[in-house]
Parts: structure tokens; C-alpha cells; sequence
């Protein structure tokens, strides 16, 4: 009564006489007779261990104890009991899992890897399990699951991706794709986890190596303000001689809107009205990624200034390139007395003011100064 092991056929042990097996080693259940004269049973008695497969089963023992029979307490007595133990079973093989990459760029993929310590005498399934709250999972968002290159896990948390490693296979793959959804985005995580489905925990189990952690690196789109001519301007400058552009790095599937400034110790004058003594203006247009006029033309009159947010262009989703044409004005020649002027300068700046998603970052050139040459005439 004190063995840990259990008795039975479809347990861990039986114990037979001769060729009889017991159907039950408690009260008179298994009876065995030595012979008068004798001081041995003459038939065998024998303990049988069940394999019961690997069920990952801590020690067990068997004790046995002998009683006499009602109709034999006045012959003998009982002895000391007798103890087998069942060593441990040895451990189940494990599944771990690997990547050939853990940082992903949008766009690419990693390859997870689902190895067992052995080959199994039969399938095994698991479930590949969603973590990390930074990326969202689905094959319209930020990142999914496909199983042999065909099949995508619709959802891998309420209802888990599963994976089969077949019998006698030890490795089985799925392939993690990280979509490009063309927005300026800070870094990204998530994981992957494997558990051992509910129909395979009898003959595998996890090893070390359960839980993977990705990352998607930051994608940040860069704006900048091109110009390759020379910065000294004279005045009464063709508008379209002096053509600047404002640049995104890549197509982006979002608007994007960018300020022009102008710096705080200028000594030209930013305005529309020559007459009133403004020095220069500026026009704009938006150009598409593919190289032709956007079909709005923003503000062909000019902005009315270039503080705060009062002077902006804003890209259309696949809009890449902005042309700002800078117009300096010859105040001499429409003024009745002509104007003598020093030497003047002024520059101009771009900065972010919606960056769509947060990626957007400012790049290499970003300010430009230009200079009015004095005016003595």
C-alpha cells in the first residue's frame, strides 16, 4: 500500500505466478502456496514493469509484503516487505526554437526554426504564439506568419499558428514577414513563443530555447532642401532661374507637412510687396514621384510670410519632390527715385510639422543662406 508505482496492466506493474498473473495485489488478490516440507514456492514469481512510453515520469517504487493466509496465522508469520525501485524515465525530447535573423527591415523576412533534440516515433504539433506590444500582427499590418511559404496564420494568439514536425523528422520552419507600409516609423518589437500543443505533450516538451525577440528597426524617411546654384542672387532674378527642391528620401503612403522659415537675423525682407520695400518671395509647386506636376498648384501668389506655420507644403501620399521658386525683386527699377541698397542676405529653412506616423526626420541640408549683392546704381 505504500508503493508509489501503480498496479495494473495498463499501469505501471504486474506481478504473475507461475503463469498466472494477479488481477490485484491487495487482501487475497495474489496467493501463492509452499508445499509442507518445503521452504520455497516452486513457481516463479515475477514483477513485471510496464513501458508505458515516455511520459516524462519521476522514481517509483514497488514494495511487497507477505501475509499469511487466514488458514496459515499459525504457521508463520510475516516477513520484512521487499521494495523495487522504477528509476526515473529518461527525459522527454525537447523542441527549441532559432532564427536566422532577429532584426528585420520592413519589406524582408526571418526564417524561424523549429528543432527537436530527436526524432519522435510520431507527429508532433505546436502553437507559435504572439508577444510584444510595439508591432501589430496581421498580413495588413505590421508583421504575420506564413507556414511552408503558403499558408498565413490569420491570427497567432486566440488562435494559435500551428506547426507539425513529422515522425521521424526532427526540424520544420515558418517564415516571418515584416511589411513595408511605406510610413516613417520608430523601432519596432515583437516575439514569437512555441508550447507543445495538448495532443504532443506526452512525448515532447520544451528545451531551453522557447521564446524568440524581433525587431524591426527604425524606418525614417528623410526631407531635405536641394539647391545647386549659385546662393548670390541679383535682383529682378527670373523666379524660374532660382529653383530649390524639398525632397523626401522614399514614396510614402501618408501626407507629410513641411514649414519654410526664414532666420531670425535676416537682413532682406521676406513679403509680396516690392513698393513696400520687400526684397524677395517665394512660389511652390508639388511634383509627384513620378517626376510630373502635382494637379494642385499651391499658392501661386507666394506665401504671405515665412513665420510660424503661415508658409507650408504638404505631400500628398506618393508625392516625393516639392519645387520652391525664390523671386528677388528690383526695387530700383519700379521705385521714381532709385534705391541704393548695402549688401543683404537671408536664408531659408525647412522643418517638420506633421511627420505622418513619427518617422519623418530631417536630413543632411536642410538651410540654405543666399545673398543680394548691394545695389549703388
Amino acid at each position: 500500500s505504500d508503493s508509489t508505482a501503480t498496479y495494473g496492466s495498463s499501469n505501471d506493474w504486474t506481478l504473475s505466478v507461475g503463469d498466472t498473473t494477479c488481477t490485484g495485489v491487495a487482501n487475497d488478490e495474489c496467493q501463492v502456496s509452499i508445499t509442507a516440507g518445503q521452504t520455497s514456492v516452486s513457481d516463479d514469481v515475477v514483477i513485471t514493469i510496464i513501458d508505458d512510453g515516455r511520459t516524462n515520469e519521476l522514481a517509483e517504487n514497488i514494495i511487497l509484503s507477505t501475509t499469511a493466509d487466514s488458514g496459515s496465522t499459525h504457521l508463520v508469520q510475516a516477513g520484512n516487505p521487499f521494495t523495487l525501485n522504477i528509476p526515473r524515465d529518461p527525459p522527454l525530447p525537447t523542441v527549441s526554437l532559432s532564427a536566422d535573423t532577429t532584426s528585420i527591415t520592413e519589406g524582408n523576412t526571418a526564417t524561424i526554426t523549429l528543432t527537436l533534440s530527436e526524432p519522435l516515433g510520431s507527429d508532433a504539433t505546436f502553437n507559435l504564439i504572439e508577444g510584444g506590444t510595439g508591432a501589430t500582427y496581421g498580413t495588413s499590418a505590421d508583421w504575420n506568419l506564413s507556414i511552408g511559404g503558403f499558408i498565413n496564420c490569420t491570427a497567432i494568439q486566440a488562435n494559435p499558428c500551428q506547426v507539425t514536425i513529422s515522425r521521424g523528422n526532427t526540424t520544420a520552419e515558418a517564415t516571418v514577414e515584416v511589411r513595408d507600409d511605406m510610413t516613417g516609423e520608430a523601432r519596432e518589437e515583437f516575439s514569437v513563443s512555441v508550447e507543445v500543443d495538448s495532443g504532443s505533450t506526452s512525448i515532447v516538451t520544451l528545451g531551453s530555447s522557447s521564446r524568440l525577440d524581433f525587431n524591426i528597426p527604425d524606418h525614417r524617411p528623410t526631407v531635405s532642401l536641394n539647391y545647386s546654384g549659385s546662393t548670390t542672387v541679383q535682383e529682378n532674378r527670373d523666379e524660374n532661374n532660382v529653383v530649390m527642391t524639398i525632397e523626401l528620401s522614399e514614396v510614402l503612403n501618408e501626407s507629410i507637412t513641411i514649414n519654410l522659415v526664414t532666420g531670425a537675423g535676416d537682413t532682406a525682407t521676406y513679403g509680396r510687396n516690392s513698393a513696400s520695400g520687400d526684397d524677395w518671395q517665394l512660389r511652390r509647386r508639388v511634383v509627384s514621384s513620378s517626376g510630373m506636376p502635382s494637379s494642385t498648384i499651391i499658392s501661386a501668389n507666394g506665401c504671405l510670410s515665412l513665420s510660424g506655420t503661415s508658409c507650408q507644403i504638404t505631400f500628398a501620399a506618393g508625392e516625393t519632390i516639392a519645387d520652391v521658386h525664390l523671386q528677388i525683386y528690383a526695387e530700383n527699377l519700379i521705385s521714381p527715385t532709385p534705391t541704393m541698397e548695402p549688401e543683404e542676405k537671408f536664408t531659408l529653412s525647412i522643418n517638420i510639422a506633421s511627420a505622418g506616423s513619427t518617422g519623418l526626420v530631417i536630413g543632411n541640408t536642410s538651410r540654405l543662406e543666399f545673398t543680394i549683392p548691394a545695389n549703388n546704381t
